[in-house]
Formats: structure tokens, sequence, C-alpha cells
């Protein structure tokens, strides 16, 4: 629009402005109408930034600047003028097309390297492909060591019984941080009063939340687990635990107390969701391990075989976890979302290293360290590990590549059980 209304303005000569001025006050009305109408998720694009969030607090922002024309067709002068401003104008829209187009080329970028990853995740599906060949059952039931594992598994129910649904309910309130984020930071967005009636809605949803900070023993050896689930009223929710300020007269203060509250209730929700699914871990384990156990295998030497088998399965499942989670974090940006799948990488590296020194027979010989089986060794420091960071786009590279060697390595553990 703006090359034809520069098209007719060059087209004037002296006394013709009254037949072309119609039609160029017409796209000059055409051009306000999209500057002041055009809207993206009930934002006018053109009024305020547009956010590309890469988690719930950190974004970048993209200003859509809106095109101005007011046309002056009084003298020379200001048509002349008026040419210069408009070719300011294409060429501040050409600009910003040019970094939208490079935004949607990053986009592109990073959804070919998810596609590759999830295409190289495909080629490690032939790995649960093992048998065991069958073995002589009818010996006798190991009573003592299922016991022991009934009452761990009691432990896990006990769990989930304190966790109960509080991961669904810190979830609710994280959605009404950001939306309470939403209405007072963004301009033009909502009042005080509603982001009032959010913050008793959350402080309803937190009443209904159990407060925890207990351990659970989840092994024989004396390995446990602590559950902590805190106090997510607003009341708690402000900087060193002072009450959630929301006051629009000052905004900074304002949006330091949100994002703050935010960041509260992100790394409690993501410590529930890590406990969860070590739990769920811990779970598979000892039900594949009371499976064999309950098989009464005669000779002893087979169930040992078998336990290992089941226990390596597990650890490989686990590893294949965190790779999942460190793909994951290639296409997170935000401080807060790449901690958040540390933790559960962190609760899941403990996984693998209980199952790895605790899976033991008879007088304490481990089946996974080492010890049992020279080739068979699983611990964290003997693949290498020990600890896997996602906080750099190359420590996520190196990661992913130990993680894919080390469930390789473990399935060439399982493959030579099942000889």
């Amino acid at each position: 629009m703006i090359e034809r209304i520069m098209y007719l303005i060059n087209g004037i000569d002296e006394g013709d402005e009254q037949s072309k001025i119609p039609e160029i006050q017409a796209l000059e009305s055409e051009i306000d109408y999209i500057c002041k109408t055009t809207q993206a998720n009930s934002i006018k694009i053109f009024d305020n930034p547009i956010k590309i969030y890469y988690d719930n607090i950190n974004y970048e922002e993209i200003l859509l600047e809106p095109v101005h024309t007011q046309i002056d067709f009084s003298t020379n002068e200001t048509i002349k003028k008026a040419l210069v401003n408009l070719q300011d104008e294409l060429e501040k829209i050409n600009t910003q097309t040019n970094e939208l187009n490079k935004k949607e080329e990053t986009l592109e970028k990073i959804r070919l390297e998810l596609n590759k990853k999830i295409e190289d995740l495909s080629k490690l599906e032939y790995l649960d492909n093992i048998e065991l060949p069958q073995v002589e059952l009818n010996g006798e039931l190991e009573i003592e060591k299922i016991e022991v594992i009934n009452q761990m598994l009691k432990n896990l129910d006990d769990i989930n019984n304190l966790l109960g649904n509080s991961e669904e309910k810190i979830s609710q309130i994280h959605y009404k941080l950001v939306e309470i984020h939403e209405l007072l930071i963004l301009p033009g967005s909502g009042s005080i009063s509603e982001a009032n009636t959010k913050k008793e809605e959350i402080d309803l949803i937190a009443n209904e939340i159990e407060i925890v900070n207990e351990t659970v023993t989840i092994d024989s050896k004396g390995e446990k687990i602590t559950i902590k689930i805190s106090n997510l009223n607003t009341n708690y929710l402000g900087k060193d635990n002072t009450p959630l300020y929301l006051d629009i007269s000052n905004i900074e203060k304002t949006k330091e107390s949100i994002e703050n509250a935010i960041e509260i209730v992100s790394y409690e929700r993501s410590n529930v969701g890590a406990i969860k699914n070590r739990a769920e871990h811990v779970r598979n384990y000892y039900t594949k391990i009371k499976e064999v156990l309950e098989n009464k295998i005669k000779n002893k030497e087979d169930r040992n075989k078998r336990l290992a088998f089941v226990s390596l399965k597990e650890v490989q499942y686990c590893l294949d976890d965190i790779r999942k989670l460190m793909i994951t974090s290639q296409t997170q940006e935000g401080r807060i979302s790449k901690y958040s799948i540390k933790i559960e990488i962190d609760q899941i590296l403990l996984e693998i290293n209980r199952i790895a020194t605790h899976t033991t027979i008879e007088d304490d010989v481990g089946l996974l360290n080492g010890t049992w089986n020279k080739n068979i060794n699983v611990t964290l420091n003997n693949l290498g590990i020990q600890e896997i960071n996602n906080d750099t786009p190359e420590n996520i590279e190196s990661g992913i590549k130990k993680l894919e060697e080390s469930i390789i390595k473990v399935y060439e553990n399982r493959k030579a059980l099942a000889k």
C-alpha cells in the first residue's frame, strides 16, 4: 500500500492533486485500520511488543511499530517531505520483516534439529527386543526378599499418597500467576481488581495442598527420598517469604514480585514432578525383580542372570528418559525451564546409581557394579555420567552423546546375558 501511495504521489502534476487524493486517503485509512485493529491472542500487536516466550518468565520482544503516513498536500514541499517519510516507513517495514523472517528461520532450524533427534531416538527402539532363554523352575520361593520388596512397594504407595494431586494444584497456581503477570505487566491487558481475584483463587488452591516434609525409605540399604511441599499461599510467594506485592503504582516492584512467585512455584512443581517420576522408576524396578523371584527359578545362576537383566532394562529406561530430557533442553532457552529439567535429570541419575550399587545377591555381591560380573558395571562413574549438565549447548550435545554410548553399553550387557 505504501508503494502504491508513493507511486500515486510521484504521478501528481501541478493541479492534478484532486484526482489522486481520494485513492491516497483511502489507502491511508486502510493502513491506519490495520495498525489499530490487528491482534494476536487478543493483544493489539502494533500497541504492544510481540513476546516470544522461552518459558513463563524469559522472553524475547519484537516491537512492530505502527505505520505513519499523514500526507499534507498543501504545497510541493510538504508533498516531497511526505515522500521522504514514506520511504523511511517502507525501510522500517522491510527491516521488521527481515527480523521476523530470521526468527522464523531460527524456529525452523530448532524444529529440524528436534525432528532429527526424534528420528535418532527411533533407531534405538530395537534395544528392547531381547528375550531370555527358558530356565528350570520349581525352586524355593525367596519369601524374605519378596516381603522386603512388598514393603518397599508399600512405601512407594505412601509417596504417592503424600504427593496426591499436589502437582496438578501447583500447576493451577502457576498458571494463575502467569495470568496475573499478563494482567498487570502487559499494557491494557487487565486491572488490579482482576489480578486480586486471581490472587484469592491462588490462596484457595494453596489451602488444598498438604504441606509435606518427610523422608521415605525406598530400599533395604537405607536409600531415601525426601518429599517437601511448601506453603504456596500468596503470603509467602513474595521475595524472602514476604506477601505477593500487587500495586500498579509501582509496576517494577510488582513485576519483580510476580516473577519471584512464578519462580518459587516453578521450582516446587519441578521437585514434585521429579520425585513422582523417580518413584515410578523405583516401582518398575521392584515389580520386575519381584516377578523374577516369584518365578522360583531353580538354578541360582539363572536367577542372577534374570535379576541382572531386568535391572539393566530399568537402567536403560532411565538413561533413555534422561536422553529425552536433554533433547528437550535443546529447545528451552529460559533459566527456569532448564533448571526444572535438571532437577528431573538429577533424580533419575540417583535412581540409576541406586540400582547399580544396591542390586545385590547372596553375601551382598553386587550384580551391576562389576563384582558379580566384571563386564557388567553400570555405576555412574563407570558409565562416565556422574554429572549431566544442560546449561549450555555444548554440555547438552556432550551429555546426549554420553547417554547414547551408555544406552548401547547397557544393551550389550543385556544381550550378553540373553545368550
